[in-house]
């Protein structure tokens, strides 16, 4: 995790995210950390999306299920 997301710092991490998706966009982890940061901006929807791609790359990522599973509470969606 990147230290903007340690500190609480989640817009400029979101931001840090996009750029190593742009640059490696097969890394799931990268999505599923983005997910997270969404979540944390009240971006939910986003966070559903980022989460979706995370599981479709590595669906034994349980973290991505979280993230999303938080974002569906959020949006009354589950």
């Amino acid at each position: 995790m990147l230290t903007s997301a340690i500190e609480g710092h989640y817009e400029a991490a979101l931001e840090e995210y996009g750029k190593a998706i742009e640059l490696d966009p097969n890394h799931p982890v990268y999505y599923s950390n983005a997910a997270n940061c969404c979540m944390r901006l009240g971006h939910f929807e986003q966070a559903v999306q980022m989460a979706d791609e995370a599981i479709r790359l590595n669906p034994a990522m349980t973290k991505a299920y979280y993230h999303r599973g938080l974002s569906y509470q959020a949006l009354k969606m589950h």
